[in-house]
């Protein structure tokens, strides 16, 4: 995409579990060790594996930083779209 002109272009696919603002720090917890334990199940691995799919478990802080990160490059995408807020 670099060499078709669209500079700083990245591509990726990622995908987070998220909850409700305001759910308890011990239930964010609790989800995120369950979601870290269950990804690393010898079935789930493998089901992912399946799809070509490698799961990252992480904090819940970084999934906050990424998403603020990558706002902005969303939003001058959704603008140059011409995508509208519903």
């Amino acid at each position: 995409m670099i060499e078709a002109g669209v500079p700083d272009y990245e591509s990726g696919v990622w995908w987070a579990v998220l909850s409700p603002k305001g759910t308890p720090e011990p239930i964010v917890g609790r989800l995120n060790a369950e979601l870290g334990r269950i990804v690393k199940l010898p079935d789930v691995r493998e089901k992912y594996d399946s799809l070509g799919v490698s799961p990252e478990h992480s904090a819940p802080g970084y999934v906050l930083e990424r998403m603020k990160a990558e706002a902005p490059r969303i939003a001058r995408a959704m603008k140059a779209a011409g995508v509208e807020p519903e």
